[in-house]
Order: C-alpha cells, then structure tokens, then sequence
C-alpha cells in the first residue's frame, strides 16, 4: 500500500468509520488513524468482532507495506494502540505485522509477550 491509498483503502474497508465530516477535507493521515484508533479501542470485543477483525486486519496490512512513509505511519499507529491500557482486550486481534510493530515500540514488550 502506498501512502496516498491509506484514506481510501480505509474507507473502503471500514465504511463504518465516519471521520468528522465537517473537517474531513482539512484531516491529514496521521490524526484520522489517530481517531480510527480510538473509534477501535471504544468498540467491545464481544460484540464487535467482525469489525474489529476488518479494523485490525486493515491496520496489519498498513504495517506489512515496503512504501517508508508507510511504514513511518505504522510505526506511529502501533504506538498508539501500545499505549492504551485496553489493549490486552483486543490482543486476539492483533495480526503478526502490527504485533511487531508493537513489540518494537517503547512499552510493547510488557503488553504482547
């Protein structure tokens, strides 16, 4: 995936996530994932599974592409989802391209041994 298909892929693969459309035009990349982030982290496992499975599964095919502002965005993404305390509630999601990256971050080690 190439750095001008991250918005698009996203909307194409979760029609469920609705950016503020009122600055939707002024987002840049970065602070939507920001939001898809935490769109994902309010959602609940046990009800939710089929599109957190569509949401992760998107976010570890963003981790898994050669493009280097891709993959300094992942880098940032899996981050972000290293630090929210939940995230032992979603690690069955959790493919094995954003599980290194967040193996990699800074407190990754203590939340996907």
């Amino acid at each position: 995936m190439k750095f001008a298909e991250v918005i698009p892929e996203l909307a194409r693969a979760i029609p469920e996530f609705k950016p503020d459309q009122t600055n939707a035009g002024d987002q840049i990349t970065y602070l939507l994932l920001q939001d898809l982030i935490q769109f994902t982290f309010g959602l609940d496992p046990g009800t939710d599974g089929a599109l957190l499975h569509r949401i992760f599964d998107f976010l570890d095919r963003l981790c898994e592409s050669s493009d280097q502002e891709v993959r300094m965005l992942s880098r940032d993404v899996a981050w972000t989802v290293a630090e929210d305390a939940s995230l032992h509630r979603f690690k069955s999601f959790v493919g094995k391209h954003l599980r290194q990256y967040i193996r990699d971050s800074p407190v990754g080690t203590a939340l996907l041994n």
